[in-house]
């Protein structure tokens, strides 16, 4: 039986190096040529926009598509896979088939699917389990989620993409709120922190093995500790977690003083924060006319 690994996680999570780490170590693989960075195939938010569900938009992104720009997008995705795909008004039940169909592609039993934008959106979720449920006769979905220290998430995005961090909090708060409503409805719902599987991998080893009955085939790539709290370490990030995040945060196990900005915020940061965010829109608004006189 084909076996599906479905991770829930925010942008700057971990997903990346846990995809790798399941790949490598227990040989697991990802659906090619999805378009999008990492195998990240975005399935679910593309199926949302098809079904016309409602999704709300995520900070710097195009989630959520159009209808049209979804359509054509799985379309391309499809064809690139060699799965048949030509409805203009595909039903939900279609969009199962078709998911199934490009797992059955790949030359591999094992399979795992981790876009980040999944998580943010409850109808995307509604989905995700509701596929679980419609093929279980055929493929064991098993749903995990991960998660890191909410300053460290929002670090890493600053750094890599100088998102707004307010913003990006926020988003983070809200797909946090969906993972925990979730697990609280779904009792075999797991989640594991990164902070932790950068220590030791002992726990996702022992569910991997015992629970979904997957052996480990090596020890070929490991996790590193280098990028845990490295907000520390930069006197120029001054971004501090609102209560609401800080309380959620311990839901998942992070004391409060793990989540405290040691850098106090100083008169120049908002003013930062805000010449971030023009210098980002002004450059899509340039690549937007640049594409239009192309």
């Amino acid at each position: 039986m084909k076996q599906i690994v479905i991770l829930l996680s925010s942008k700057c999570s971990g997903s990346s190096a846990f995809q790798r780490y399941l790949v490598e170590n227990y040989g697991f693989d990802t659906i090619p040529n999805s378009g999008h960075w990492e195998s990240e195939t975005l399935y679910w938010t593309k199926v949302a926009s098809v079904l016309k569900l409602p999704q709300m938009s995520m900070h710097r992104s195009q989630v959520p598509y159009s209808q049209s720009r979804a359509l054509k997008r799985l379309r391309s995705f499809f064809k690139a896979q060699g799965v048949r795909f030509d409805s203009d008004e595909p039903t939900k039940e279609m969009m199962f088939e078709l998911f199934f169909q490009l797992t059955e592609t790949v030359n591999c039993p094992l399979i795992i699917e981790k876009s980040p934008h999944h998580i943010f959106n409850p109808t995307n979720i509604e989905l995700i389990m509701q596929f679980r449920e419609y093929i279980k006769e055929r493929a064991s979905v098993v749903v995990l989620g991960l998660v890191r220290n909410p300053l460290d998430t929002v670090y890493s995005a600053w750094k890599r993409w100088r998102f707004n961090c307010k913003a990006f909090e926020k988003e983070w708060q809200k797909s946090y709120f969906n993972l925990k409503k979730l697990m609280e409805a779904n009792a075999s719902i797991e989640f594991f922190k990164y902070e932790a599987l950068s220590e030791s991998t002992q726990s996702l080893d022992g569910f991997l093995e015992n629970v979904i009955g997957v052996p480990k085939k090596c020890d070929c790539y490991t996790l590193n500790t280098s990028s845990v709290a490295k907000w520390r370490r930069d006197p120029e990030f001054m971004h501090h977690l609102e209560s609401q995040t800080v309380q959620l945060g311990q839901f998942y196990g992070y004391a409060e003083q793990e989540m405290y900005n040691i850098h106090q915020e100083k008169p120049y940061w908002k003013m930062k924060e805000k010449n971030n965010s023009a210098r980002y829109w002004l450059i899509a608004a340039r690549r937007a006319v640049s594409r239009k006189f192309l």
